[in-house]
């Protein structure tokens, strides 16, 4: 094989290997918010909780609550999903990407939590987003 169509193989497998680590990335987050929406809307639904006047009947409240489960497996499939990312993605690239799910839970809330988010964290969001977009040409 010429080197000419070599590297072009090469660089092939590298865009291939890119997708993949990109799409697992973003995979982890998908479960990251997931379970973080879980959790919210599990501990919606547990009523008042006092840790100090009644811990464990709070704590049982907690952790049979379906919703809290779900998320908290949820964190666990994006744990090992990350551990992959890890793998493949240097940290300095793939930890900052993170940060879309800032993003994502922020308009998950509003739709889902019905939160009033102020102008000034959306504007903040977009700077997030736009360090993301500078980040991923980097």
């Amino acid at each position: 094989m010429d080197k000419h169509r070599s590297d072009k193989l090469r660089s092939f497998f590298d865009v291939e290997e890119l997708k993949m680590s990109l799409i697992l990335l973003f995979t982890s987050i998908i479960f990251s918010v997931a379970g973080q929406l879980l959790i919210k809307h599990g501990m919606n639904k547990s009523g008042k909780l006092y840790l100090t006047k009644e811990p464990l009947v709070s704590i049982k409240k907690i952790i049979t609550n379906k919703f809290v489960v779900l998320g908290f497996m949820s964190y666990g499939i994006s744990a090992i999903v990350w551990l992959i990312v890890l793998n493949k993605m240097p940290l300095s690239l793939a930890y900052p990407l993170v940060s879309s799910s800032y993003i994502l839970i922020a308009i998950f809330s509003t739709l889902f939590f019905k939160e009033k988010i102020p102008s000034l964290r959306w504007l903040s969001m977009a700077i997030i987003i736009i360090g993301i977009i500078l980040l991923s040409n980097s």
